[in-house]
């Protein structure tokens, strides 16, 4: 074999393996039909499920709250330019580990490595990687307490008028 046709193979082999690691490889979605894919899905739930953990201190985790089903309603009422930067934020929240730091992708890392990597992007140098956590944070803390069980265990009360005269705090 020449040269040159050794670097094709090279090539064609390494485009086949970046196809692979952008798009294979992920569950069946938990929730079809739907506005996110399979793939965006899991990125969901792995975010969701570090933030908020199954058996720890809050009552439930975050996927047990429905916080998937909660971003499908959500997409389906926003802009289109909108949607497209929050599947934008899931997709980079995914591979942002490998790219900026020689981690697997989100889905593939264990609980406590997911943990490590939302923990290092928190304070991170790299501003984009502060901002999606901190967008990704706050997003999925609407999912979460939109939940009622959620809200009724943390023994809160909606106030959809709390800046009434007379309204409590």
């Amino acid at each position: 074999m020449t040269v040159a046709l050794w670097f094709a193979v090279l090539g064609a082999a390494l485009v086949v393996l970046a196809l692979w690691g952008f798009a294979a490889g992920y569950p069946p979605a938990p929730l079809a039909p739907s506005r996110l894919s399979p793939k965006e899905q899991a990125v969901l739930a792995a975010c969701a499920d570090a933030l908020v953990p199954r058996g720890g201190s809050l009552p439930l985790s975050a996927t047990d709250a429905g916080v998937i089903a909660y971003f499908d309603r959500m997409l389906g009422e926003l802009p289109l330019e909108t949607r497209a930067l929050i599947k934008l934020l899931l997709h980079f929240l995914e591979h942002g580990p490998w790219v900026f730091d020689r981690r697997a992708r989100l889905t593939r890392q264990t609980e406590a490595e997911r943990e490590a990597t939302m923990r290092a992007w928190s304070t991170s140098d790299v501003y984009f990687q502060r901002i999606a956590l901190i967008s990704m944070r706050t997003l999925l803390a609407m999912a979460y307490l939109a939940d009622p069980r959620v809200v009724a265990a943390l023994g809160a009360e909606a106030n959809l008028s709390p800046f009434e005269p007379g309204a409590s705090a």
